[in-house]
């Protein structure tokens, strides 16, 4: 995570708490982000996808079960095959069967690939979390934008009060004739260029409502009531102490979903060499079938038999002749079709090896890629973990840096307001003209405006740091 992205840290108030109902919490803006964001919604179904194939890889583990029917004619001649017998006129025929095949040994490919998609899973988890993430980030960004616009608003209201109240002195004076009107006119356009910065941080602030409604998906009638519930700023703990380069390092290395995604991708990635090295390896299989059928051309005899005595050839050497008995009926019927279910009926079963001899080097291929898949999952991880420690030093060092800033801006701040009441009690004793009053309010404005942005950026880098230990951040 990088440090210009320090609003992020506002995610972690990972616990939802309840919220007012007279105003938008961060906790509710965050939450409302999760549930309509469309980035996060695909995340969610891309889930699920990784969900149903592990389901699928276990269940590959399983014996499949098949059945099957069939129901035809024949016409012309062709052998009968539950009766072996000549058939010339058409014949019905039908067909029943159930088969089964289970894979007993395949180098544990099945098993591996049910590992894989366990670990493939939970990288899925952690890619929800990241994306989860990226979106609080545009909210909190958004949420903090708009109380930083809210506290300049009422500093430049302050300003305006201050240049109103002194003009609005110096037109009595003038119109008693105790003062000069070019000092009304100073002190009334420093009065105009303040409402003109007035008018432009109530846009900024509007603005900002804007840009977090738009993160939000508010509808128009939750847009009409939409009011912001924030924390006082001002009063939070800005000394909080800051824990060292190394500590915070092994607090977010454990915890951060980026980390633990590049991880556990490269256990996958582990885990798909040995899906290749599988391919090496003979597989077993058993296979196992019934079935049983029906043919219009299987017919039993009606009534008494009757033998007939037929020449079916002759004895080449003396002319006998050779001769078979043949039974014949007064009428026929066709078997019935139960019966000649009970008469085909049949089961097999077999056991079956494969040995892969060559594959045209596709398994070799294939154990190639895998081995470099993993090395580039390794390289990614630590890709990943010096990023890591660079933002984590960087952000160590800006919190110490934003610190040093606050403390030098409270400290100007406090001397310029005390010139600038200095100042203004002597304008009211005409010590001083307009101008030199005009430019003591002017420094107290910029000093103010540095005083509110230094301390928003000195809570931006502490809350970055509550994140990166892992802690929960409750504004």
């Amino acid at each position: 995570m990088n440090l210009k992205h320090s609003l992020f840290i506002l995610v972690l108030s990972s616990s939802i708490q309840s919220y007012s109902q007279e105003g938008w919490d961060l906790s509710r803006c965050i939450s409302t982000a999760w549930e309509r964001n469309i980035d996060i919604q695909k995340g969610e179904l891309n889930l699920e996808v990784s969900e149903i194939t592990l389901r699928q890889n276990r269940y590959s583990l399983l014996p499949s079960l098949n059945g099957g029917a069939t129901h035809g004619y024949n016409w012309g001649q062709t052998i009968d095959p539950f009766t072996n017998q000549f058939a010339t006129d058409r014949v019905r025929n039908n067909n029943l069967f159930l088969s089964s095949n289970v894979t007993l040994y395949r180098g544990f490919t099945l098993q591996n690939n049910i590992k894989k998609s366990k670990t493939d899973l939970a990288a899925s988890k952690e890619d929800l979390r990241r994306t989860q993430n990226d979106i609080s980030l545009f909210v909190a960004q958004a949420f903090l934008s708009i109380l930083l616009n809210e506290e300049q608003l009422k500093a430049t209201e302050e300003q305006v009060a201050i240049s109103q109240r002194q003009a609005d002195r110096m037109k009595r004076l003038v119109d008693a004739g105790q003062a000069a009107r070019n000092n009304l006119f100073d002190l009334e356009s420093q009065l105009a260029s303040d409402q003109l910065n007035l008018t432009n941080t109530q846009n900024n602030l509007v603005i900002s409502m804007l840009g977090l409604s738009t993160v939000l998906l508010l509808t128009p009638e939750e847009y009409a009531e939409f009011k912001l519930q924030g924390p006082d700023v001002i009063h939070m703990d800005l000394d909080k102490e800051v824990p060292e380069p190394l500590e915070i390092y092994s607090s977010a290395s454990g915890q951060l979903p980026q980390i633990r995604a590049a991880t556990l991708r490269v256990e996958s990635s582990d885990v798909n060499l040995d899906i290749a090295r599988g391919g090496r390896s003979p597989y077993i299989t058993m296979s196992g079938s019934l079935g049983s059928g029906y043919s219009g051309n299987n017919i039993i005899g009606l009534g008494i038999p009757m033998i007939d005595i037929q020449t079916i050839g002759y004895v080449e050497s003396s002319l006998d002749e050779v001769v078979s008995p043949r039974v014949s009926y007064e009428d026929y019927q066709t078997k019935e079709f139960s019966e000649q279910l009970d008469d085909n009926f049949n089961q097999s079963m077999s056991l079956s090896l494969t040995i892969p001899i060559f594959n045209r080097m596709q398994v070799s291929s294939d154990i190639s890629r895998a081995k470099l898949n993993y090395q580039l999952s390794k390289l990614d991880e630590q890709s990943a973990k010096n990023q890591l420690l660079q933002d984590v030093q960087q952000a160590h060092a800006d919190v110490l840096a934003a610190r040093r800033s606050f403390s030098a801006s409270e400290r100007s701040v406090a001397a310029v307001r005390l010139n600038f009441d200095n100042a203004e009690k002597r304008f009211e004793q005409e010590m001083i003209n307009p101008v030199e009053f005009n430019d003591a309010k002017s420094r107290l404005a910029i000093a103010e405006t540095q005083l509110i942005r230094a301390r928003y950026d000195l809570l931006f880098k502490l809350t970055i740091i509550d994140f990166y230990m892992g802690k929960t951040i409750d504004l």
